[in-house]
């Protein structure tokens, strides 16, 4: 019997029995779609991580550390000591302006720079002072993503490398009801984060004709008070830098000053003439390995994002592995469902298999048939699945998305996702599962004896 005559034979017993047939498609379907929904959670998950990282271009960036970093807390224990300066004398070579240009001149380098990223410094805009990050970059640095996440103004140029200028995160800009262009050639002034409970509360009463407008305040700093002030001369669109969508940017000088004035330029244990970690901004992902084997090379530890997403990668499979035997459940629910359907298949057909015999049907023929019914209840009830469970992630992306609106700016978070070898994988599972369940039917209607089997009403 040839093959196409196999699948006309099976998929015309199928749809022999609609009621029967379907229900069991929706049992496989069902433990698909949950098999599905299970594992794109971790996959979403995943990505999304991934995607953040990709945004704020750190897949491409390498942290050059002194030899000894691993021992940093013992430096910086030292320090605080005031032991001899012999004592805190780094196992390999030191992070100097000397290393910045001895790196700068390698294959694959773009911009070499001091790691000045303040993560606690206060601020003051506009009569509102709150808390945020600091960044500084040399104008090399800034790439093409740079420019492209302009919402206004501009980024500064290798002439303005001393000027006290910074590019505002967008997110900010919504916290104070500002628009981008407001924003531009506004002042922002910086000052230790513990500063700011040393401003002074005022209360302004609402405009004439608005008695209903709730009361604000606004923050009056004292005299005194040290601390830099910039111009923005640019604001750049957040959610373009994922997780360092929240810092304010500015030239390299400024941003070791407001370093500085955070209080956080000694932590590290790095003395004077000396960095507490260098900065290697790669050409493109495939520089990035080449590049850190050399830097080790050369007696400096390194450290590279591709470090974390490994790990990430690593926990997830295993976290998709035990989501997927939760799924697997349904599956295992649908197998009996499966195999009860094939051997009534069997028990109602035992007459019909007694004429193919008859007929000349070889034993493998029959098994075929009754396979190759399993295996397409498995393949569309699979395939049906994955577009319900998808149905289902995509409606609880929506969901996830309407319920964390304001802290999400209404942008639609895919923390279920499907990728296609998923997609191939779950119908394929569903496949082996289904054809598995009608091994034995098979193997019992290839048995029947044809003279037997005609016997029977």
């Amino acid at each position: 019997m040839r093959l196409g005559d196999v699948g006309a034979h099976a998929f015309a017993n199928l749809a022999r029995h609609k009621l029967r047939t379907a229900l069991t498609l929706c049992g496989v379907g069902v433990g698909v779609a949950t098999l599905t929904v299970m594992v794109s959670l971790g996959e979403g998950v995943k990505r999304l991580i991934e995607d953040q990282v990709d945004k704020a271009e750190l897949v491409t960036r390498i942290t050059v550390l002194p030899k000894d970093a691993a021992n940093q807390l013992a430096l910086i224990r030292r320090a605080q000591r005031r032991q001899a300066e012999a004592d805190d004398e780094p196992a390999g070579p030191r992070l100097t302006d000397e290393t910045i240009d001895e790196l700068g001149k390698l294959s694959g380098v773009v911009a070499v720079y001091p790691d000045v990223h303040a993560p606690w410094v206060g601020v003051e805009w506009g009569g509102a002072i709150f808390q945020a990050e600091t960044e500084g970059l040399p104008a090399a640095a800034i790439s093409h993503n740079y420019t492209r996440a302009l919402l206004a103004g501009r980024y500064w140029t290798e002439a303005e490398a001393l000027a006290e200028v910074v590019v505002a995160p967008s997110r900010v800009l919504e916290d104070l009801g500002l628009t981008p262009a407001q924003a531009v050639g506004a002042k922002v002034f910086f000052t230790r984060l513990d500063h700011l409970g040393r401003y002074e509360m005022v209360p302004e009463e609402p405009p004439t004709g608005q008695p209903d407008r709730p009361l604000r305040a606004r923050y009056v700093r004292p005299s005194g008070l040290q601390g830099l002030e910039a111009e923005v001369i640019g604001v750049y669109q957040s959610e373009e830098f994922g997780l360092a969508g929240r810092r304010f940017q500015a030239p390299l000088a400024l941003g070791k000053r407001l370093l500085k004035e955070s209080g956080l330029d000694r932590i590290g244990g790095a003395r004077q003439g000396e960095h507490r970690a260098l900065v290697v901004k790669a050409g493109a992902r495939g520089d990035v390995a080449p590049l850190r084997e050399e830097i080790e090379r050369r007696g400096y530890e390194t450290f590279a994002v591709e470090d974390l997403l490994k790990v990430v990668t690593i926990v997830f499979a295993v976290i998709d592995v035990l989501l997927g035997l939760f799924g697997g459940i349904g599956l295992v629910v649908s197998f009996f469902g499966i195999a009860n359907t094939m051997v009534m298949a069997v028990l109602e057909r035992t007459r019909e298999i007694g004429v193919f015999k008859a007929l000349g049907a070889r034993d493998r023929d029959v098994r075929r048939i009754f396979l190759a019914e399993a295996a397409a209840i498995g393949v569309t009830g699979g395939a049906l699945g994955v577009l319900f469970g998808w149905g289902v992630g995509q409606g609880l992306n929506r969901l996830g998305s309407w319920i964390m609106r304001e802290a999400l700016n209404d942008r639609l978070v895919e923390l279920f996702y499907v990728p296609g070898w998923l997609a191939l994988a779950c119908i394929g599972v569903s496949t082996v599962v289904a054809a598995t369940a009608g091994l034995y039917p098979a193997w019992r209607a290839a048995r029947l004896d044809p003279v037997v089997s005609l016997r029977m009403e």
